[in-house]
């Protein structure tokens, strides 16, 4: 107990705590200048409060999120739906799926009341100060989900990044691979890069290694391959990279290429014909 409430501690600032004091109170407030806004032409207090605590709810559903998971870091909870521990998974859902539409549809509906409100009955206000406080709230209410929609994008792009690394390791992988690294497809943080594709390096010479190569045109003289420090031996399977004749063993180089489509060792790109070592 003791320490879930330091971890809420850790994580819950000043400025959360600012901000939902003044939220809280914005509602109390609304409440008690009911009897003035039901005289208006739609029920503008119904929205501000529903928007004040659905906001509440998404800051205190991010922080239980956070302090559930003692592995979680709180700037990456809205990164990926993909999270490690059942806690921030079920955290992340529901900010995107659940309170995010939620809150869309209410400021979109809040703008519609306060525009019929200003054209039919402008005088239920109860004051100035409540009408600049709701066209306030819907500044912040827009920037907020403008902010978000962005980092919805970016999750986007990286979770179709994740999965298309996914499809790309299963077809790159077979048992030299699984013999030298393990089982690669369960590796779901592995983001592809700005590599080949599966199809690319698929075509590149690959051959057996030999300790005596002589009498053929793929003489590798190279004894080490310099991704996993080892030293090649006889059966093994290498590749040597047209660009700039460097060897690696085909199951490291592959990997490697996934990501990055140049040599790990003179950073020649195969993208090139011929490169200068």
């Amino acid at each position: 107990m003791s320490s879930t409430i330091i971890r809420i501690a850790e994580h819950f600032s000043c400025n959360d705590a600012f901000f939902m004091f003044s939220l809280i109170y914005s509602c109390f407030t609304v409440q008690e200048s009911r009897e003035e806004y039901d005289t208006c032409q739609q029920p503008v207090h119904n929205w501000l409060a529903t928007s004040y605590t659905t906001m509440v709810i998404l800051r205190l559903t991010h922080l239980l999120g956070v302090v559930l998971d003692a592995t979680s870091i709180s700037s990456t909870l809205l990164l990926s739906i993909n999270q490690k521990g059942l806690a921030l998974q079920v955290t992340a859902i529901f900010s995107w799926f659940v309170a995010f539409p939620f809150f869309l549809c209410t400021t979109i509906a809040g703008t519609f009341m306060v525009l019929e409100v200003q054209r039919y009955t402008p005088s239920c206000w109860p004051s100035q100060a409540h009408l600049v406080s709701a066209l306030a709230w819907l500044i912040v209410s827009y920037t907020w989900l403008y902010v978000n929609a962005r980092i919805g994008f970016h999750m986007c792009s990286i979770e179709r990044r994740r999965r298309q690394a996914t499809r790309d390791l299963v077809v790159i992988q077979d048992n030299d691979t699984r013999s030298r690294w393990g089982e690669l497809s369960n590796q779901s943080d592995y983001l592809s890069g700005d590599g080949l594709t599966p199809q690319e390096i698929a075509s590149l010479p690959h051959k057996v290694y030999a300790s005596n190569c002589a009498g053929t045109n793929h003489c590798f003289h190279s004894g080490e391959c310099s991704i996993c420090i080892s030293d090649f031996a006889i059966g093994d399977n290498v590749r040597q990279l047209p660009s700039c004749g460097h060897t690696f063993h085909r199951s490291c180089i592959d990997l490697w290429l996934l990501r990055c489509a140049s040599c790990p060792l003179c950073k020649c790109s195969l993208r090139e014909e011929r490169c200068m070592v």
